[in-house]
């Protein structure tokens, strides 16, 4: 959960915290705690990884970029979802050559 507050925008901060607030006196101590930790953390991190991210060089961007969408996957719907469709991706990007291979060694008139 911590990990989604990196999306939320600085001007959420604040009605998330009393959200959070709010949450603690419902009787809901762990997700309100949470969310109000996450908020803080953020608030104090955001400047030093924003200058890591401006000082790397630009593969280690590119892969950054590659991976986050698979690391975000991961965090909404679990492991073991992630880990299947990634293989089956893998499995596909591996597949992909020896397909277009076949293809364009098949007849000219069996080609769709």
């Amino acid at each position: 959960m911590q990990t989604l507050l990196c999306l939320v925008p600085q001007e959420a901060w604040l009605p998330l915290m009393v959200l959070a607030g709010l949450l603690v006196i419902l009787g809901f101590k762990r997700i309100g705690g949470k969310i109000f930790v996450g908020i803080i953390v953020l608030a104090l991190l955001v400047p030093f990884a924003a200058g890591l991210i401006e000082a790397l060089p630009t593969p280690l961007l590119l892969l950054l970029l590659i991976a986050l969408p698979f690391i975000f996957f991961r965090m909404i719907f679990g492991r073991r979802i992630s880990e299947n469709i990634l293989s089956a991706f893998l499995w596909a990007l591996i597949k992909a050559p020896f397909r277009f291979l076949g293809w364009l060694l098949r007849s000219p008139a069996r080609r769709p």
